[in-house]
């Protein structure tokens, strides 16, 4: 599985990173069409450059991860990470040192405070 590191993300050639960008768009616009429609590409574009720098400050590395975290950037908003105080939480958590353990936790908080109630997965 290929890992982002932020160390590769500052030295990747600008052709690499633009690919994983444009799938990025892509499948974003596939899972929030209206809310990338909203945006506009370059705005979209923008969102995903930041999003993925913030992932790699979180130490979320791992292009999955970092894929969905740009899923919760847009479904919470690009800031997220800063501004929910149970997502600053599990970022900071030291007993979470690896991204894909971040990642994994954010992604069912997230679920678990945005799902309906009766769904199946609020209160997981």
């Amino acid at each position: 599985m290929l890992r982002l590191r932020r160390a590769q993300m500052d030295g990747m050639s600008a052709a690499v990173r633009r690919a994983f960008e444009r799938r990025m768009a892509g499948k974003l616009m596939e899972s929030f069409p209206a809310e990338c429609a909203s945006m506009g590409s370059a705005a979209l574009a923008s969102v995903i450059r930041e999003g993925i720098d913030r992932a790699a400050q979180h130490r979320i590395d791992r292009e999955s991860d970092v894929a969905l975290y740009l899923h919760l950037v847009i479904a919470l908003g690009p800031a997220f990470d800063s501004e929910l105080g149970w997502a600053k939480d599990i970022l900071r958590d030291p007993e979470l040192p690896e991204g894909a353990r971040r990642m994994q936790r954010l992604y069912r908080e997230a679920v678990a405070r945005t799902s309906p109630p009766g769904d199946g997965e609020h209160g997981r």
